[in-house]
């Protein structure tokens, strides 16, 4: 069992090697179709902030609406980097040049 830190409440916090998977593990069927729903979740967030962005004429709204789909454009890449790492045959599954975010 690995050793956990405990944060400022006693709560157990995992380390950073609870992140990163071994060399050579592929993801599972259930974490892919997981992973695969978060980024399109993510993908209809990021088309709903820039829409909002292009419907306003505050300069201060249409700041942070462009700046949140930004944001959620970052991980939405996490999310596609993290399958592709632990994909089994990444040449088949890199979608780096047809992805829009």
């Amino acid at each position: 069992m690995k050793r956990q830190n405990a944060n400022n409440n006693g709560e157990q916090q995992p380390n950073a090697e609870d992140y990163n998977s071994p060399v050579g593990s592929t993801l599972s069927p259930e974490a892919q179709a997981r992973t695969t729903e978060a980024r399109s979740s993510l993908y209809n967030l990021i088309a709903r902030f820039r829409t909002d962005a292009a419907k306003t004429d505050d300069k201060e709204a249409k700041s942070i609406f462009e700046f949140a789909a930004e944001v959620i454009a970052g991980l939405t890449r996490g999310f596609r980097e993290f399958q592709e790492r632990r994909s089994p045959d990444t040449s088949s599954n890199s979608e780096s040049g047809s992805e829009r975010w």
